[in-house]
């Protein structure tokens, strides 16, 4: 379906949709979602992008980001495990994911050089928001637990 409408010149919005509809894979915490600002395509690498290598690398930058959030800010395209999840998700041949990677890179969406020398996909952003991921995790987990055990506490008083 998403090949169908890669061919179709104009509606960008229905690509994306179309994208995130059909990868149920990519989810933070229980529900499929990433951080994306309204304003995603205004910013001035993402134009760069777009002008440059066309509406195409928009689609895998999408995906990209989505493998990002999934490896908690950074792909690890050294590894052959993860070379195969990458290539599956994205839809493409490892040496097409390469060839939008290094334009992510030329243009700064990711890291040049954490790219160039260990073939790392990452950026500030991405980092960022797993970090900000992990530390809601560990929240949620912490109250969690505190809960528990004032459960725990509570049901130890009420017994006579």
């Amino acid at each position: 379906m998403l090949a169908q409408h890669r061919t179709q010149k104009g509606n960008f919005g229905s690509l994306i949709a179309a994208f995130l509809r059909h990868e149920r894979a990519f989810s933070v915490g229980s529900k499929p979602y990433i951080k994306l600002d309204i304003d995603w395509r205004d910013d001035e690498k993402v134009v760069r992008l777009e002008d440059d290598f066309g509406k195409s690398y928009l689609i895998d930058w999408v995906g990209m980001m989505c493998l990002m959030s999934r490896f908690d800010g950074c792909v690890d395209l050294s590894d052959r495990s993860i070379q195969r999840i990458v290539v599956r998700e994205m839809r493409k041949r490892l040496n097409s994911v390469k060839k939008s990677i290094e334009a992510f890179a030329s243009v700064g969406l990711i890291d040049k050089g954490a790219w160039e020398r260990s073939e790392l996909v990452m950026s500030e952003r991405s980092l960022k928001d797993a970090e900000a991921k992990r530390k809601r995790r560990q929240y949620a987990l912490e109250a969690s637990e505190a809960a528990a055990e004032a459960r725990r506490r509570k049901r130890e008083e009420s017994v006579p």
